[in-house]
């Protein structure tokens, strides 16, 4: 059965490491940014031919979409990896959001 919710979080994912906004990919894809959103959070469920339209606006590889299984793994990695990045007084204030689920 296909996973709507995984779908639309590596469409998310995708998105944003191209720097795209909501608007800009449902511009591309020949949709509306608020059907897009519900896309995303796997809201809604979709068919072959939007589905299609978007991986190709991304310009991803349908497999890679469907069943890249280190998506977590490389979410988990650019957090870290941004984190790192930050000052000290910025790493405190996303551990006291994270902590305090702000």
């Amino acid at each position: 059965m296909f996973d709507f919710e995984q779908f639309g979080r590596q469409i998310k994912y995708y998105r944003l490491k191209q720097g795209l906004t909501l608007a800009q990919l449902a511009e591309k894809v020949g949709i509306g940014d608020k059907y897009l959103s519900r896309i995303e959070h796997g809201h809604h469920n979709i068919s072959t031919n939007v589905a299609v339209a978007i991986i190709n606006a991304l310009g991803i590889d349908f497999n890679t979409c469907l069943y890249d299984n280190d998506f977590d793994k490389i979410l988990c990695s650019t957090c870290i990896s941004k984190f790192q990045t930050l000052c000290e007084y910025e790493k405190k204030f996303i551990i006291y959001l994270l902590e305090n689920q702000i």
